[in-house]
């Protein structure tokens, strides 16, 4: 899997339920209430917090499957499927990341950007790095003007060694 390491050790703690879900916060007597902040419906798994939810519906346009126990069999059934695992552990990610800069009133991305944002980072070969050098490519530039405009992307210009322009993009450093 060719993503950051930072997100392969998120995917391995979400199949290991080693997460800091409301679920795990109980089980360690941190708090006393393991609903989902999200939905308020059901106990917040690894699981639901990053696939079942109903207010995740908007990020995962097709998910016909839900038939899971656990967050380390959805990722098998991925693998088994031949589902493209970077831009399934990129998404889930970016839904983790968004859910807890929300519990901490930090700006965040709105969760209908996130699917969006990340097929872009993937279709560009963008990694998740502190910061992020990129020069515009052709190809991408329509996907970049197409998330300015909607006030998704953020970015500075910048001078690179050999005195050319490019931008300098924030790792999820979008506000909404």
């Amino acid at each position: 899997m060719r993503v950051p390491q930072k997100i392969k050790n998120f995917m391995w703690r979400a199949c290991c339920n080693a997460m800091l879900t409301k679920q795990a916060l109980v089980k360690r007597t941190i708090i006393s209430d393991p609903s989902c902040d999200r939905c308020s419906s059901a106990t917040e798994s690894p699981l639901h917090a990053l696939w079942s939810c109903s207010e995740i519906d908007v990020v995962w346009a097709d998910r016909n499957h839900s038939g899971f126990s656990d967050f380390k069999q959805l990722v098998s059934w991925i693998v088994e499927e031949g589902k493209h695992i970077e831009l399934f552990a990129f998404t889930v990610w970016a839904i983790w990341n968004q859910r807890n800069q929300v519990r901490v009133r930090a700006p965040a991305v709105a969760l209908h950007h996130v699917a969006e944002i990340i097929k872009y980072r993937i279709a560009c070969r963008v990694t998740q790095s502190s910061f992020i050098n990129m020069v515009a490519a052709p190809s991408c530039e329509l996907g970049q003007d197409k998330l300015r405009r909607r006030g998704v992307l953020t970015g500075k210009c910048f001078r690179n060694r050999r005195g050319g322009q490019g931008r300098k993009w924030l790792g999820f450093g979008f506000l909404h």
